[in-house]
């Protein structure tokens, strides 16, 4: 089925964002170079304007609140299936080592809206962000990779462990942490998720 309009504008967008991700990762391993704060803070402005887009786009064109959610919802999933690179709507902004729960699809862009349900714009949480910041750092061979040892194969970062109850998925998510925490000085990483964080929920909040 062909893309619409606002489809391929979204996803470029959302490709726009993981290079100012890239951008700003590679900068806090470089120790030549300022850390990135600017690019973060743009990924942050993009992305809230995305998820809001993706719903008033929906809304002026539908006029009902209610259908604009769900097609909003539908835009992400498919923005999901194409970009493989929407955040998680449910987590807590700050500190790169809050508790997360199980990745998914569902998790990321939110469970299917139900009438009389708001729109799913929320605060995102920290880890997807920081698995796509360390795979591109570890293609660069950036920082101590021996924190990634079985996770890092053929370039790629390889997906969770499901959370299933077991040491797996904890072991995985303090991996990545770990390995972030390697890179440049110490909290360098940390502070361009924050920035980017703050960003993106003030940007949220201003504009609902």
């Amino acid at each position: 089925m062909p893309r619409t309009a606002s489809e391929i504008v979204f996803e470029a967008t959302q490709h726009h964002v993981n290079q100012m991700f890239d951008k700003a990762a590679l900068s806090a391993a470089d120790p030549n170079v300022e850390k990135d704060d600017y690019s973060m803070q743009a990924a942050g402005r993009l992305q809230a304007a995305l998820n809001l887009g993706s719903f008033d786009e929906a809304n002026s064109r539908l006029h009902n609140d209610f259908q604009a959610q769900h097609d909003s919802w539908q835009r992400l999933g498919k923005l999901y299936d194409i970009a493989g690179a929407a955040v998680d709507q449910f987590g807590t902004p700050g500190g790169a080592a809050k508790d997360v729960m199980d990745l998914g699809k569902e998790y990321i862009i939110g469970p299917e809206p139900k009438e009389g349900k708001p729109a799913n714009i929320g605060i995102p949480g920290t880890f997807p962000t920081q698995q796509h910041m360390a795979e591109v750092l570890a293609q660069s061979n950036a920082g101590d990779t021996s924190q990634l040892k079985d996770y890092f194969r053929d370039g790629k970062l390889q997906p969770p462990p499901l959370h299933d109850g077991t040491d797996a998925y904890r072991d995985y998510h303090n991996r990545v942490v770990a390995y972030l925490n390697s890179i440049g000085e110490t909290g360098s990483i940390n502070d361009l998720l924050q920035s980017y964080w703050d960003t993106y929920t003030g940007s949220i909040y201003g504009a609902t």
